[in-house]
């Protein structure tokens, strides 16, 4: 999905637009015992293909630079902006905006096109978070089925091709 990210302008970085970026969900994974929970990704849509030439109209290109992310559990609220702090937040437009608040207090505001996509990326964000959560708290073992990626190859080749058995060339 493609939103306007507004990071909080502070005392120190007073140079800090809103940006164009592509968010979307990244599944968490199982490794070697250790579990990496489901994110919450967004970076940059467009960057500047040479900041030194102004040719071509400054062309843009898709982004490669930092990734920004949040735990899918560290989401404590995600809400519609009413009140936007005109400090932190100069340019952001009220009715097209939503907070998303970690368990740490960090506040990350969005912005999309109009009311009716932000009610729906609110809506479903909110339930994404509550049903990972529910499915850990009762000890359903599906949340691996929908929140991770598979940890074999036949059940990646499953998920990903709908086919049961994996055909290698030359085999």
């Amino acid at each position: 999905m493609t939103l306007i990210w507004h990071p909080p302008v502070t005392p120190g970085n007073q140079k800090n637009p809103p940006t164009c970026v592509k968010a979307w969900i990244e599944l968490g994974c199982r490794v070697k015992g250790q579990i990496i929970q489901p994110k919450l990704v967004w970076r940059n849509a467009y960057q500047e293909k040479d900041s030194n030439s102004l040719s071509k109209k400054n062309a843009m290109v898709s982004g490669t630079d930092l990734l920004h992310n949040v735990d899918i559990l560290d989401i404590a609220r995600i809400f519609t902006s009413q009140d936007i702090d005109r400090e932190r937040f100069p340019l952001a437009k009220k009715s097209t905006s939503f907070t998303i608040v970690t368990t740490e207090n960090e506040l990350f505001l969005f912005e999309v096109s109009d009311a009716n996509e932000r009610d729906r990326i609110v809506s479903s964000l909110k339930l994404l978070v509550a049903r990972l959560a529910s499915l850990i708290i009762v000890g359903d073992k599906s949340l691996f089925e929908d929140f991770f990626y598979p940890s074999t190859t036949s059940d990646f080749q499953k998920k990903f091709c709908g086919e049961e058995t994996i055909v290698y060339a030359g085999s």
